[in-house]
């Protein structure tokens, strides 16, 4: 696998730059941020620039790998590559 983690066109790469989309690497997850002041976010699964399907979530995994390790919130311990997509993109 790349070590690009965009699945599809450039026009998502470029939302996520300006901010208009949301991108939480270590989760593989794509979203419209939700103006609350958080870091809240309804997560999509299609492209809205050219309806490609986007990966699934990879959260699940992310926290069986935390059990594995023996980690547990608030998850501080993670090794350096689970805080970003690095993990997911060296595993595949």
């Amino acid at each position: 696998m790349s070590d690009n983690p965009w699945p599809c066109c450039n026009s998502l790469e470029n939302a996520v730059f300006e901010q208009a989309i949301r991108f939480v690497g270590k989760f593989r997850e794509w979203g419209i941020p939700i103006p609350d002041g958080g870091t809240s976010f309804m997560e999509m699964t299609f492209c809205p620039f050219c309806a490609t399907r986007l990966p699934p979530s990879l959260r699940d995994a992310w926290f069986d790998k935390a059990e594995e390790l023996g980690i547990g919130p608030p998850y501080d311990e993670m090794p350096t590559e689970y805080l970003s997509e690095a993990w997911w993109l060296l595993s595949n």
